[in-house]
């Protein structure tokens, strides 16, 4: 991720997704107290005004491109975003936005309620989730926590505690197995896009058994 690159998307007032009144169609792929996640592409010359946020918002993008930002005081900017790279926008965000490059722009958008889950004291005799060896810390704040990591098959991740709600999102094919410290394993098989909301309060090793998944971890706070 470009230096800088999270904050100043966030003073661009970089892309969101619909809320649940005005979705455009859209349904959500998880809707919880805490949050509710949106598939959405920008296509050129299809702009989009969507609604004041009720919400704090992470956008995570799945394919690169320049998006043209438009916002309610009638400023345009054109900001580049990259595959894994991540921008926050506190709630009450209005302005419309449309894909500058020829191919969409696809992400992730993250709505974080006010529905706040302090993490769970570790008392697992093992380190936290993050930071892990070969992780990167690509963004945070108050609300969140967002890692960049990548399974390999010769590196299974330490056996770790998860004392946080988290929002994982794939960005490689791939299948992990993952094994509990009483030695009970599971497979599972991961595909680019893939997102799902794993809650706290577990402990494991992973490691891939099949390509080197990447995978970005937003904890929540």
């Amino acid at each position: 991720m470009p230096k800088g690159f999270a904050a100043a998307v966030g003073l661009a007032a970089l892309a969101l997704g619909a809320g649940p009144v005005d979705s455009g169609g859209l349904a959500p792929i998880i809707d919880n107290e805490r949050v509710t996640v949106w598939d959405v592409t920008w296509t050129k010359g299809m702009p989009s005004q969507l609604p004041r946020r009720a919400d704090d918002y992470l956008v995570l993008y799945l394919t690169g491109g320049r998006m043209a930002l438009t916002r309610s005081d009638g400023d345009v900017q054109t900001v580049a975003a990259g595959v894994g790279e991540v921008a926050f926008e506190p709630r009450g965000t209005v302005k419309t936005e449309q894909a500058v490059s020829e191919e969409p722009v696809r992400a992730r958008v993250i709505d974080l309620h006010d529905h706040y889950v302090p993490p769970l004291r570790n008392r697992s005799g093992y380190p936290r989730a993050f930071p892990r060896p070969g992780s990167r810390k690509i963004f945070e704040n108050r609300r969140v926590i967002v890692w960049d990591y990548t399974f390999l098959p010769s590196t299974p991740s330490p056996m770790h505690f998860h004392d946080k709600d988290v929002v994982v999102t794939y960005l490689a094919d791939g299948a992990l197995k993952s094994t509990t410290p009483e030695g009970e394993t599971q497979i599972a098989e991961v595909s680019f896009g893939l997102t799902r909301f794993n809650p706290r309060n577990r402990t494991h090793t992973e490691q891939a058994v099949r390509g080197q998944p990447r995978v970005i971890a937003v904890e929540l706070k």
